[in-house]
């Protein structure tokens, strides 16, 4: 089964955890197994980021640690998807 990686936070205004949500529901339905986080944390975990077949984040107005960012890039780097909306 592919993981799908959900990320959500930020402005309240976009309803960024409805919206993953949303998705989360329709990844679901098509076989997939989603993960819903609300912490931009996980993304310095790069070799847990790596078994995930996409990463979705739907954040606003959000800033990424230099752990953060090395872990996200890296897991994109060794093949991982990055979405968003």
């Amino acid at each position: 089964m592919k993981r799908v990686l959900l990320l959500w936070g930020g402005w309240e205004g976009h309803h960024p955890e409805r919206t993953v949500n949303l998705f989360a529901d329709e990844l679901r339905k098509k076989g997939f197994e989603p993960q819903v986080e609300s912490s931009l944390g996980c993304l310095a975990r790069q070799e847990e980021l790596k078994n995930y077949s996409l990463i979705f984040p739907c954040w606003t107005m959000g800033k990424l640690s230099e752990e953060e960012s090395a872990g996200l890039l890296g897991a994109v780097n060794s093949g991982v998807g990055l979405g968003g909306i």
